[in-house]
């Protein structure tokens, strides 16, 4: 590196030097990338070996995004994964693989998914029940539960049987009512929400 300011720097630069340094360790972004959920709690600082939250800290975290380098998806975007480097410096793992993808990842790697890990492992705390979780195909979900309180349930799919002609009919005539709210709200309402 010499004069080139930091190591995070010299690799944002495409430094093969730098990257060959990188390389000679397991490259391990760091275990805060906590995500803050009104259903979150407390225990994924406890989880992660995090010092507890300051006193009068009220933030609940819900996720932790353990790999988060995919700037097509808007939260992997906003809560990238960062690397703390040797001198103390720090990239975020986007950055790293825009630049050294291939060599980290591979060529056929980055052939068939581009500069990026298009997959986004979150570690969650629960402490409220949840709304109802639909992902566009694509977004297959894996849980494994690490820790619950008794009583605790995962519920997946519905109570009893649905007609799905039915459902259809009711989301169709949701979605119409809800386009006609937005409509009667006009230019009053933040749609980027």
């Amino acid at each position: 590196m010499g004069d080139s300011g930091t190591l995070a720097d010299a690799l944002r630069r495409g430094d093969r030097a730098s990257l060959a340094a990188l390389g000679a360790a397991l490259i391990v972004p760091q275990r805060d990338n906590f995500v803050e959920r009104p259903w979150g709690g407390a225990a994924l600082q406890r989880h992660k070996r995090r010092a507890a939250a300051a006193a009068g800290d009220a933030r609940r975290f819900g996720e932790a995004f353990e790999i988060a380098a995919f700037d097509a998806d808007r939260e992997a975007a906003q809560y990238p994964s960062r690397l703390r480097l040797a001198d103390g410096s720090e990239i975020s793992l986007a950055e790293l693989l825009a630049e050294h993808g291939e060599e980290i990842l591979g060529r056929r790697f980055i052939e068939r998914y581009g500069r990026c890990f298009p997959l986004l492992p979150k570690t969650l705390n629960i402490r409220e029940l949840l709304s109802v979780q639909g992902h566009p195909p694509g977004h297959t979900e894996l849980y494994i539960i690490i820790d619950a309180e008794p009583g605790a349930t995962l519920r997946l799919g519905f109570r009893e049987d649905v007609d799905a002609a039915e459902m259809a009919a009711a989301l169709k005539h949701g979605l119409t009512r809800q386009r006609e709210l937005l409509a009667s709200l006009g230019a009053r309402l933040d749609t980027a929400l």
